[in-house]
């Protein structure tokens, strides 16, 4: 599965780190509603991203022509599987299983009418989270060979787009709406919401997640799902089934605190070689150890601080246990461990 994203940078860039993707020019996406938009490097279901999807121009002359834009949208298909109107019952996709897609007779009408129209999209980001146990990776376009402890400082200073890898683009569906308690109703505008489609892993993630988001990594392959002309959705999905094997992600672990989608540090994307460790657990491990001595048996004891009852004297005993000062005590101690048989 794919639930946490990070879309670290401005908005602005998005389209511009495209162009090494569109590399015939003739596509360049627009923006709309940039503003509502929130970078973030740990973006959680129920927030918005970048997403590109082709629909007619706005103005008259150009209407019978398909544009492509990028605007934000919710993330998270709204989903009834009760067939009612209360909305207590709905649930939130954000992720839809390719194989489920391939089956209509088995998925919701919902999402089979938004196949029919072709509500395709792709979602640009940064890269994916996922989870090995308890233990976070982050997956990145590693088209190019990139050195993680080398561009982390880049990273630092919002130089992602110059040096480091390029967008990860998704695969996905989306729908737009006029749903009421989100803000925009008053203005008439559509809420355009979207979930990103997953299939089987790549042998060589499968050891981190056993699901992975299907990767758009060529101008023809994003296009080709955006825009299926002359294609049965049936088929657009066989298409990203072929190429689902061939993406170039890399990973590396990441810092702990990114489990928690309140964490929005800018750096929780960086390698966890990137951030010292703390020296309190190393302090410790480390503590200084004291070798008691006994003549009965031997053990090694962290060093504590002395109790009350510590600090009162031996008695001496006929049992053989210490006793009067630590002079002579020491003396015993000694001759114990020296004595000749």
């Amino acid at each position: 599965m794919c639930g946490r994203l990070c879309c670290y940078c401005k908005h602005s860039s998005y389209p511009d780190r495209l162009e090494r993707i569109f590399q015939s020019g003739n596509r360049q996406p627009s923006w709309l509603n940039s503003s509502k938009f929130e970078p973030s490097s740990n973006l959680a279901p129920t927030r918005s991203l970048p997403v590109m999807y082709l629909d007619t121009h706005e103005s008259q002359e150009l209407h019978d022509r398909k544009e492509l834009f990028i605007r934000p949208m919710f993330w998270g298909l709204e989903f009834n599987h009760t067939g009612k109107k209360e909305s207590s019952k709905a649930q939130l996709l954000h992720n839809l299983r390719i194989e489920s897609l391939l089956r209509p007779h088995q998925s919701s009408g919902f999402f089979n009418s938004l196949l029919q129209s072709k509500k395709c999209c792709a979602i640009v980001c940064d890269g994916y989270y996922e989870w090995n146990k308890k233990r976070p990776y982050f997956f990145y376009n590693g088209k190019h060979e990139y050195d993680t402890s080398i561009i982390a400082p880049t990273w630092k200073e919002d130089d992602w787009v110059e040096k480091g890898p390029p967008v990860l683009v998704l695969a996905g569906i989306y729908s737009s709406i006029v749903k009421e308690g989100r803000g925009l109703e008053e203005t008439g505008e559509d809420i355009y919401s979207c979930s990103v489609i997953t299939g089987s892993a790549p042998s060589r993630i499968k050891d981190i997640h056993h699901r992975a988001p299907i990767i758009l990594q060529t101008e023809e392959e994003i296009m080709a799902w955006l825009d299926p002309v002359g294609e049965t959705m049936e088929n657009a999905l066989q298409g990203l089934l072929e190429i689902r094997d061939n993406n170039t992600l890399s990973y590396y672990e990441v810092k702990g605190q990114v489990n928690n989608s309140r964490y929005q540090e800018s750096a929780c994307h960086l390698p966890l070689t990137c951030f010292p460790t703390s020296g309190t657990l190393d302090k410790w491990l480390k503590k200084p150890q004291i070798r008691m001595v006994c003549p009965d048996e031997t053990k090694i004891h962290a060093e504590e601080p002395p109790s009350a009852s510590s600090k009162r004297k031996l008695t001496s005993t006929s049992s053989g246990k210490f006793s009067g000062s630590p002079s002579k005590k020491k003396s015993l101690i000694t001759n114990w461990l020296y004595k000749t048989s």
